[in-house]
């Protein structure tokens, strides 16, 4: 984490630091050998998302997901109910939708409905498609940054470390 002179630069670094964050959920083993599926998925979510708002996409459309590499073809209900089910049961009551299940399988669409609902999604797959849309959008995109409105009170970041994060020295964080 570091002090940045944009928004761009800002939300560039949240999105590596999501897809890092997400590779080690993925890659962690957990006693009963799974990985640690709910936050990666939920970091992936938040990287379609960031990147559908800087694609210029209205905002938390997910509407990256019917673009290229995902090409998923979701209508905006089926959208909606993967926001709800899979996004924001996660980071607000940490649980998905009971009756849908997050699957390690690398292979296949990232997302399966059955009969137009979105039941299943292996983690894996959409991380790999996550992380190339990324990629693809680096090289390719220029982020378009919605203004928002800044405090009226600002921090002053002139005293903090340039390299600075949010968490001390002193922190040390429990095994899972």
């Amino acid at each position: 984490m570091a002090t940045h002179d944009n928004q761009a630069n800002l939300s560039a670094e949240a999105i590596s630091e999501y897809l890092l964050l997400a590779r080690f959920g993925l890659d962690h083993r957990k006693a009963d050998g799974g990985c640690l599926g709910y936050p990666s998925t939920l970091l992936l979510f938040c990287v379609i998302d960031a990147l559908s708002n800087h694609m210029g996409m209205p905002p938390h459309s997910y509407g990256l997901l019917n673009k290229s590499p995902f090409s998923l073809n979701l209508t905006p209900d089926q959208i909606e109910r993967l926001k709800i089910w899979y996004r924001d049961m996660l980071a607000h009551n940490g649980m998905i939708q009971p009756g849908t299940i997050l699957t390690p399988e690398a292979e296949g669409k990232p997302i399966e409905l059955v009969n137009g609902e979105p039941v299943k999604i292996r983690v894996h797959a959409l991380f790999r498609l996550a992380a190339q849309a990324w990629e693809d959008f680096q090289q390719n995109a220029k982020m378009k940054t919605r203004s928002t409105k800044p405090p009226k009170a600002r921090f002053d970041i002139s005293q903090v470390p340039a390299a600075s994060s949010a968490c001390p020295p002193i922190f040390k964080p429990r095994k899972l």
